[in-house]
């Protein structure tokens, strides 16, 4: 994929194509798993055993 600099400027699109180079280094890592046959038939099962988990909400201030 020989990408060596980035050809953009400011903030918004230098993440931009950032984001745009990890997705299709992404892809390319997928598919190139699809042809070995490395990818498992039940990939995307989850476990039985799988719990929910809770987050703690912060407090909300008082005005």
């Amino acid at each position: 994929m020989n990408y060596d600099r980035i050809r953009r400027r400011g903030l918004n699109k230098v993440s931009c194509e950032i984001m745009l180079m990890c997705l299709g280094a992404n892809i390319r890592k997928y598919f190139s798993t699809l042809d070995g046959n490395k990818l498992k038939d039940n990939y995307w099962d989850t476990p039985n055993n799988l719990n929910f988990e809770k987050f703690p909400f912060p407090k909300q201030k008082k005005n």
